[in-house]
């Protein structure tokens, strides 16, 4: 017999199994409906969620971003500040600084101790930089009138003639370099430096800080390679660095313009 008639007998014969099989189907029918709906509640929640948290997150990059603008305003306007304060502090020292004269001769003195390099910085800078600069040079004075360099037993005349060369130099309206060591850090040629260079030139001076064991070091290999040089004691060098170290907190006061 054919296996749908057997199961339709059976079933007609056992009437419980069909009022079974139709519960199986509505309760089957009914977790399908229920499975729908917790699905479409599920769903219909999240999205309200979703949307919820959207609005929030938006409204909180909304106000993150206006607190930066703000932020970013305030700071940029800070810095605007600071800005003008620095550019308005940097033309208050523009103008504190003394301005050269353009139509004047300039007088520039090299002040130094003995080794700092200022024979040779002069040399280089006629060279190089204004080749119509005279360069007065008490090495050449000193050799000129005594036959050589190392000797000091006249310097009253150097310094007559430092100032009678530098007077004629600056009357032919030449810039000139007045390269020397120790008259150069005495306050008192100085200011006789000054009185002839009055309304006649500008005043500027170029500083070589240097210690005394590199000025020693120099002027001892320079000594080596057959030069002939004047040598100071470590003890000349120290008192010239005091020297050089009153006179940097005073030279403007002076009058002088940094180089």
């Amino acid at each position: 017999m054919p296996l749908p008639n057997v199961a339709n007998s059976v079933v007609k014969r056992l009437p419980f199994l069909k009022q079974t099989r139709s519960r199986a189907v509505a309760i089957s029918v009914c977790c399908f409906l229920l499975v729908l709906l917790v699905r479409f509640l599920y769903n219909y929640i999240h999205t309200w969620r979703s949307t919820k948290d959207g609005r929030r997150l938006t409204s909180r990059s909304g106000s993150s971003r206006a607190s930066k603008d703000k932020k970013k305003h305030g700071s940029g306007s800070s810095g605007n500040g600071s800005s003008h304060s620095h550019n308005h502090a940097k033309s208050s020292s523009s103008l504190a600084k003394k301005k050269t004269d353009p139509t004047l001769p300039t007088l520039l003195m090299l002040v130094g101790i003995h080794g700092s390099g200022k024979s040779f910085w002069a040399s280089r800078y006629v060279t190089i930089v204004h080749k119509s600069y005279v360069i007065i040079s008490s090495d050449s004075i000193r050799s000129r009138l005594t036959g050589t360099i190392e000797d000091y037993s006249h310097e009253d005349e150097v310094e007559v003639e430092l100032l009678r060369e530098l007077q004629q130099t600056l009357e032919l309206h030449r810039s000139c370099i007045l390269d020397d060591c120790q008259h150069n850090l005495s306050a008192q040629f100085r200011a006789k430096v000054k009185a002839v260079a009055a309304q006649k030139a500008n005043c500027v001076v170029k500083l070589f800080s240097v210690k005394p064991s590199y000025a020693m070091a120099r002027i001892q290999g320079a000594v080596e390679e057959g030069m002939v040089r004047y040598k100071p004691t470590i003890m000349e060098l120290e008192k010239q660095v005091e020297e050089l170290a009153a006179f940097e907190k005073t030279y403007k006061d002076d009058g002088w313009i940094e180089n």
